[in-house]
């Protein structure tokens, strides 16, 4: 869930969600607190991060995420209304000369709102948070001119990517209205005395490389419907990996016979004639030798790519065998999907975070219920291989816990009563 990965870069991907709403991903929104500083009673490092990070992933899963708005409200215009904002992960990052932990979150905004973060209006955010001792990041505002207590790198669109679209790549020219805020407010992250950063070392440091790979793989996903088979990958790579071997040694043999040769002087114009033609060829060999093992890398590339697709689809389909009982909407699926392509442990985390937080579905009848109830039930483990049977034992396993509650507790215990009642009943039915 923390990264240990040094994140800096120079604007964000923006996607269309096709919907009238765009989601700007992996913002950086707020960072390690000392204590003292607004309002702070310890200093807020990793495990209130964390917290807050869980907090947030649980009630998104729940289906509520907290608000975006312009502005803080304890400011003298009023607020309004930008999207919503979810947090994705913590991480180091490097920003007004120092290396802090950081929050990152996905912003989901409003088109008209979106047009103005794109036009480098609201080059600042700054988050609100209610009260220390209950770890949450209640809202976040989109700043114009106010300056906020982190210096993160303003808000400007790198790439966006239309709905359905590839990406496309927009000047990101740093916006120069630091404008400093002298109204306060604990809790607020607007900066209140702040010096300003005008060193160029750290801007330098804060902007990073333009050719940042934030989002790249998104650009890559829209892969054509038609693609070989594990089969023919598998053919395709053996065949080349031949070729590429019989080129070696052409190669290799060709350059070992010209350090070898010692023709006579009288031949010696002849011998530069042939040798020219050798260099063009090896030149020749070596193009086709570099275009083959680039082939080789990009089949391996998505031989593994398509390996990881199958294991996502493994690992979900175990899931929702897991969570057979409860509802699932195309949603649920998709951040489950999410998950699993993050690791096993994250979807192993999301499958436990469920449970927890949304009820099963009731029993459709009696014969469902008795059914679930014995999903946990260890005395009918020897009855899971065969449906049929598992219905029948517990069945039975019902009927005897209900005896015992009436006083009347068979002998010989409950196994040997599932035994025999599962026996009976089954000569029932056949009859």
């Amino acid at each position: 869930m923390v990264s240990t990965k040094l994140t800096t870069g120079a604007g964000y991907v923006a996607v269309d969600n096709g919907d009238g709403m765009f989601t700007i991903r992996d913002v950086p929104i707020f960072a390690e607190v000392p204590a003292g500083e607004k309002g702070a009673p310890r200093p807020i490092g990793r495990p209130w991060m964390v917290a807050a990070l869980q907090r947030n992933k649980r009630r998104a899963v729940e289906g509520f995420l907290h608000p975006l708005h312009i502005r803080h409200h304890d400011m003298v215009d009023q607020t309004e209304p930008a999207g919503h904002f979810e947090l994705t992960r913590i991480a180091p990052l490097r920003f007004d000369g120092k290396t802090r932990l950081t929050m990152f979150a996905d912003l989901h905004v409003h088109e008209d709102v979106y047009q103005r973060v794109k036009a480098r209006k609201l080059p600042y955010r700054s988050v609100e948070v209610f009260d220390w001792s209950e770890p949450d990041i209640n809202s976040l505002a989109l700043l114009d001119t106010d300056e906020p207590f982190f210096r993160f790198e303003m808000l400007q669109i790198r790439d966006e990517i239309p709905a359905g679209g590839k990406a496309s790549r927009f000047k990101a020219d740093p916006v120069a209205a630091f404008v400093r805020s002298r109204r306060g407010g604990a809790y607020l992250f607007n900066a209140t005395g702040a010096a300003l950063m005008d060193e160029d070392k750290d801007r330098a440091d804060l902007m990073g490389d333009d050719e940042d790979e934030k989002g790249e793989e998104m650009q890559n996903e829209d892969e054509s419907k038609d693609e070989p088979t594990s089969a023919d990958l598998a053919a395709g790579l053996s065949a080349v990996q031949s070729t590429l071997e019989k080129l070696v040694t052409a190669i290799t043999g060709a350059e070992d016979e010209d350090e070898d040769e010692t023709a006579p002087a009288e031949m010696e114009n002849d011998e530069d004639e042939d040798k020219d033609k050798g260099a063009d060829m090896k030149k020749a060999d070596r193009t086709v030798l570099t275009r083959l093992e680039a082939e080789v890398a990009a089949l391996k590339q998505r031989d593994a790519k398509r390996d990881r697709a199958s294991k996502v689809e493994t690992m979900v389909r175990e899931a929702e065998a897991e969570l057979r009982g409860w509802t699932l909407t195309d949603d649920t699926r998709a951040a489950m999907t999410r998950a699993a392509t993050a690791g096993a442990e994250n979807l192993k985390d999301f499958v436990a975070t469920f449970k927890r937080h949304v009820d099963p579905d009731p029993p459709t009848n009696l014969e469902d219920e008795i059914t679930r109830a014995a999903d946990d039930d260890s005395d009918l483990d020897g009855f899971r291989a065969d449906p049929a049977q598992f219905k029948l034992a517990a069945r039975s396993a019902a009927e005897y816990d209900q005896l015992v509650k009436l006083g009347r507790k068979p002998r010989g215990g409950r196994e040997k009563f599932i035994e025999r009642n599962v026996t009976r009943l089954a000569q029932i039915e056949e009859v």
